[in-house]
């Protein structure tokens, strides 16, 4: 486990009034960290360590997966047949599997699909718009046909340009700053974090409906 300050993670937004003073900072004890590489995918990836950058986690929320048909964006909200896959992050390569091995062995491709993040998103491929304003570069085909026989339905990956900055939505936050950005395929929070001890919670509430975020930071207040 490893220190947190408060302050390095939550802005001081303006409804902070009086801001908080330096002599009630607080540490707090990190019990799991979390990076979701690729958007959609429910099982995050467990990491000791991550950069932290002024909009998010380095190599958070970096890939995309649409429907071939609709260019659609797939996640596991939408499509359950998501939740099969799995993700590890080692450096800058995720690692994609998945739980039904057997639709990638009937197609006769491999087990795994890696990706290197640290491959500069305009030289993987084409750019493509998609619904829901969300726009990027086109992977391989071979990529694609991982990902449509692993959750069996036709997509397509996309890579998020490092140029894409996006205001937030004053609407939902109404205490952000004029300057606050999210970067990458981040929803509008660039960090969920979560106590350990409501995780029992949210797993019995996941079986009845499915969460508003993904966790990056479980603390532990033991």
């Amino acid at each position: 486990m490893c220190p947190l300050d408060v302050l390095a993670l939550r802005k001081k937004y303006k409804s902070l009034s009086p801001p908080i003073a330096s002599n009630e900072e607080k540490l707090i004890p990190i019990a799991e960290m979390y990076v979701y590489p690729v958007r959609g995918i429910r099982a995050g990836a467990q990491v000791d360590s991550l950069m932290l950058g002024m909009h998010g986690v380095m190599f958070d929320r970096e890939v995309l997966l649409a429907a071939t048909e609709d260019k659609a964006i797939v996640t596991t909200n939408t499509y359950h047949e998501m939740g099969c896959l799995r993700q590890v992050l080692k450096g800058s390569v995720v690692t994609i599997t998945s739980e039904k091995p057997e639709r990638l062995r009937a197609k006769g491709l491999p087990l795994s699909l890696s990706i290197d993040l640290n491959d500069e998103p305009e030289k993987v491929g084409p750019f493509v718009e998609c619904q829901e304003g969300y726009f990027g570069f086109q992977f391989e085909d071979k990529v694609g046909a991982w990902f449509s026989a692993a959750i069996d339905r036709e997509v397509f990956a996309i890579r998020s340009p490092l140029r894409r900055r996006t205001r937030m939505n004053s609407k939902e936050l109404i205490y952000d700053r004029h300057d606050d950005l999210r970067k990458s395929f981040c929803t509008d929070a660039a960090f969920h974090v979560i106590n350990k001890a409501s995780v029992e919670e949210v797993e019995r509430r996941m079986k009845e409906r499915h969460p508003d975020g993904l966790p990056n930071f479980f603390i532990s207040t033991e």
